[in-house]
């Protein structure tokens, strides 16, 4: 089981997340987690993983529930998306420290 506090880039998370769940055999699809996330756009994961979308902060809480991820790595997760999506250093500095006290907190730090 992949865990996204393993990880550094949020595309490559829900990249490997979507491969997991086709390899189970769970009739996973770009459409069927748009559904379970609540966003209209068959194809949205796709977009994003492909770096063709970002995530709003909407989305981000909608793919949390999603991926069914637990409190602290939901926050990993809210940070790391923030953290790839940064414009400038101040910002990438602040989210990559709360991905590091989430880390810390979860016990992986």
């Amino acid at each position: 089981m992949i865990s996204v506090l393993d990880y550094q880039q949020y595309r490559e998370f829900l990249r490997d997340y979507y491969l997991d769940a086709k390899k189970r055999g769970t009739g996973f699809t770009y459409a069927r987690f748009s559904s379970n996330a609540g966003i209209r756009s068959p194809n949205y994961m796709k977009l994003v993983i492909d770096g063709q979308k970002n995530l709003t902060p909407n989305n981000i809480v909608r793919f949390s529930k999603a991926l069914g991820l637990k409190e602290n790595e939901s926050d990993y997760f809210e940070a790391l998306v923030y953290f790839n999506q940064s414009k400038n250093v101040l910002e990438r500095e602040y989210f990559q420290e709360r991905m590091n006290r989430v880390k810390t907190r979860s016990g992986g730090g």
